[in-house]
């Protein structure tokens, strides 16, 4: 596909053991916009119960509107490099057009199917347990609205599928049967998991007081917390206070579009700054390495300067 606009209403039957794949061509991005009956962003529906064992790949696309599968209509779906707009669309001011609606739904059925996403936006997506889990990498998953990004309902009463996370940034609520593996991954809301007892959570920064999760190796704020802990002999409750708000994220902007979209507000403190497993950044923009190229850019600088001056660094955004 080219750098054309497509507007469409799509609804797709695949048979067993298909593989669909809508790519665009090398150095192109495409946009698809999926219009319904009112001329309202829509769907692109998967239908006919047919494809069970059937995957689709989509790879370099920019979508308005979402995906929706019908029970027993397809197992896979896998998003590279895509943009399905949380919202389903945004309006002339920016703002999404139906910010409560998720990106990507899956119908319950005895299928166990797996969401893959790398390098992708999406809003939130709507699967039930049932043995099937959603890999990320290097993504974000925003609700405009901060209500749930991942569970098995809209209203986040039942739990959604198994979680393998890595370096992604969830600006929702999330209610998961289990989280197998998340690394690197910035939680804004709540995080609740149904099976604590398997699973481990790596650098990530979630509000542990209010989310329960499985075993947490090094996550923020908590392990910030309790290595000043250790050096201090213990910490007043303003002292954690006080250590708890300096390391809230913050972003440039939650409206997507805008040029700081889930961009941590400078300054970012060391606890998020330097929280990865890389010292790195936490969250998304962990693949950046903003951290580092700043830090080589003061060393070098500061090398050359002239005698007397003090070089300094100003962030575009």
């Amino acid at each position: 596909m080219d750098n054309e606009t497509y507007q469409e209403s799509l609804t797709i039957e695949l048979e067993q053991n298909v593989r669909l794949i809508i790519q665009s061509a090398n150095a192109h991005r495409p946009h698809i916009r999926l219009m319904d009956d009112d001329d309202n962003p829509g769907v692109m529906q998967f239908t006919g119960g047919t494809g069970s064992n059937s995957v689709v790949e989509f790879d370099g696309l920019y979508i308005e509107g979402g995906l929706s599968v019908d029970a027993q209509s397809c197992k896979d779906i896998s998003l590279r490099h895509c943009t399905l707009i949380p919202g389903r669309a945004i309006n002339e001011e920016g703002a999404p057009v139906f910010p409560s609606e998720p990106s990507i739904t899956l119908s319950p059925d005895s299928t166990e199917h797996v969401v893959s996403l790398y390098r992708s936006i999406t809003g939130p997506v709507i699967m039930e347990e049932n043995g099937g889990k959603i890999c990320a990498a290097e993504s974000v998953m925003d609700h405009p609205q901060s209500g749930f990004v991942i569970a098995g309902q809209t209203e986040g009463a039942v739990p959604g599928p198994d979680l393998e996370l890595d370096t992604c940034t969830l600006t929702g609520q999330v209610n998961a049967r289990q989280i197998l593996l998340a690394t690197g991954t910035l939680f804004k809301k709540t995080v609740e998991v149904q099976r604590k007892q398997q699973g481990c959570m790596r650098y990530c920064y979630l509000d542990e007081r209010v989310s329960k999760t499985p075993r947490r190796f090094r996550c923020q704020p908590e392990y910030t917390i309790l290595e000043k802990q250790k050096r201090m002999a213990g910490l007043s409750v303003e002292q954690e206070v006080l250590i708890r708000n300096q390391t809230i994220p913050v972003f440039v902007s939650r409206q997507y579009g805008k040029s700081g979209y889930c961009q941590l507000t400078l300054p970012v403190g060391p606890a998020l700054a330097k929280g990865n497993k890389d010292k790195n950044e936490i969250g998304v923009f962990n693949i950046v390495s903003q951290g580092f190229r700043a830090q080589n850019i003061e060393q070098r600088t500061h090398e050359y300067a002239p005698f007397q001056m003090k070089p300094g660094i100003i962030y575009v955004t």
